[in-house]
């Protein structure tokens, strides 16, 4: 027996959202429909790598709408279907792994499976809108893990604000406005923290080559001359040896220092390499699962408690029990005052000095230790981490599996930086330290800034889906009437 036909009517209602599940009320002329009637969805086609060519129409992918593809596009020579094709000005979305609307503002191209090609029966700017406004709420509904997708069941079954055609229009004219002024501020705030890393940038270099303390110096003569701090540096660094082949090899380094200084340096300043002015650095380990606890003796501390270059030990604390962090990670102990750095990443870099709370700490294999000797501030090193000179050259040849980059131990040892008699030391690190303290101030205000936009934004976008922009016109057409006719057409 053939299937009965469905009726005008039969169809209107299918589109209409049931009162119940209707997520919040709208204006009486607006309606509640679904996602799959206000448009047809066109998935992209599956391109098999033989198709793939280094010239023709570029094959858009998902990494291509988000901004993230880093190499070239892959290229199509030959004919597709139209709804495969794609030209400036179509409406996009992407349904699988990362979800989101797009207008497409390249060249014409061919589309990539995974992403909807969309041919919209409403004002095309008020769907894209609609769908970033969305695009959240989809997530939500979404199947399979690592490469999430939402079926197109279920994509077509979500409800969408219907106004008439005329409050579309003027509400995607307002998002369009807002955003455009909200994209000049954003623009103003990228420049202004792009100044702020100058600023932070340019105070560190100033500290590490000497200029920052110029005046300084001459009005406070050193006590020693640079053979004297060497010395002094030396007597302390090898009265920590931990054996004889140790004790022989600084030894040996310290003898060779001198002749190794460069000329640009004040003249009782010393460049010297971190294995030289700290005491045994070395990298933590990572225990067994089931001895990390919630609660214990010893905080055990990993890379993700190093935040804005402090430890936030409030985010995920761990703990290792007494015995284990002094047998099987004795190696790895930390106290106040010690430097850590991250050296498994991306990102790299991340720096903290080890806080008061605890009087002893342990760390996992991905952070190392600095513990520098007598007369080095631990704030300078500290400091002198967070410069990029410092880290320059090890970023450039770090090492790793695809997607992760490390530092060797070596690599943390060999650093180099300039080093001034402890005096100067404190000098330097009191204006570095004065000196962030207000460039934070301004940081901390653009970050406001950035909140306040962000929050603006999110409300303008969800009052204009809810019909609260004061744009709605109650003589306009009722949206069933749209609804209507958008059936009709569908059905010729």
């Amino acid at each position: 027996m053939s299937k009965k036909k469905k009726t005008i009517e039969d169809l209107f209602n299918e589109a209409i959202v049931l009162v119940e599940e209707e997520p919040y009320l709208v204006p009486k002329n607006w309606v509640w429909t679904k996602l799959g009637k206000v448009g047809n969805y066109y998935n992209g086609r599956a391109f098999k790598p033989t198709e793939w060519s280094d010239k023709g129409r570029p094959i858009i992918r998902i990494q291509d709408l988000t901004g993230t593809n880093k190499g070239e596009p892959n290229y199509f020579v030959g004919q597709v279907a139209e709804k495969h094709e794609i030209t400036k000005g179509d409406l996009l979305i992407s349904w699988s792994a990362t979800l989101g609307a797009y207008i497409w503002n390249g060249a014409d191209a061919v589309l990539n499976q995974h992403i909807f090609k969309v041919e919209s029966f409403i004002d095309k700017k008020y769907h894209y809108f609609a769908m970033q406004q969305f695009i959240s709420s989809l997530y939500s509904k979404t199947h399979g893990s690592g490469m999430v997708h939402v079926t197109k069941k279920v994509f077509d079954e979500t409800p969408f604000p219907l106004p008439p055609l005329n409050e579309q229009k003027r509400i995607a004219e307002k998002i369009e406005s807002l955003l455009n002024k909200t994209e000049e501020v954003k623009k103003l705030i990228k420049e202004a923290k792009e100044t702020l890393i100058l600023q932070i940038n340019a105070v560190l270099n100033k500290a590490y080559k000497g200029d920052l303390t110029q005046q300084w110096r001459k009005s406070n003569i050193s006590k020693f001359t640079r053979e004297e701090f060497v010395a002094q540096l030396s007597a302390e660094r090898i009265n920590l040896s931990r054996s004889k082949r140790d004790k022989e090899y600084y030894i040996e380094r310290f003898n060779s220092l001198l002749l190794e200084q460069p000329k640009n340096i004040p003249n009782d300043w010393v460049m010297v390499e971190f294995e030289l002015i700290c005491d045994n650095i070395t990298k933590g380990t990572t225990p067994k699962t089931s001895e990390i606890t919630f609660e214990g003796d010893v905080p055990f501390l990993k890379v993700y408690n190093i935040v804005d270059n402090q430890i936030d030990f409030e985010f995920k604390p761990g703990f290792i029990p007494k015995t284990v962090h002094e047998n099987k990670l004795k190696r790895s102990i930390v106290y106040p005052g010690d430097v850590l750095m991250n050296i498994v990443g991306p990102p790299l870099g991340k720096v903290a000095i080890v806080p008061p709370t605890y009087p002893e700490w342990n760390i996992n294999q991905a952070i190392a230790i600095f513990r520098p000797i007598k007369d080095v501030l631990n704030e300078y090193i500290y400091y002198s981490l967070l410069y990029e000179k410092t880290l320059e050259e090890v970023f450039q040849g770090t090492r790793g599996v695809v997607g992760q980059s490390n530092i060797s131990l070596e690599q943390c040892r060999k650093l180099k930086l300039a080093l001034p008699p402890l005096e100067e030391q404190i000098k330097i690190v009191e204006t570095i330290k004065s000196t962030f303290e207000r460039l934070k101030v301004v940081e901390n205000n653009i970050n406001h800034l950035s909140s306040v936009l962000e929050k603006t934004e999110k409300s303008v976008m969800s009052k204009a889906f809810r019909g609260e922009l004061g744009t709605n016109d109650l003589n306009d057409e009722n949206a069933i009437e749209l609804l209507k006719k958008m059936i009709q057409e569908q059905v010729k």
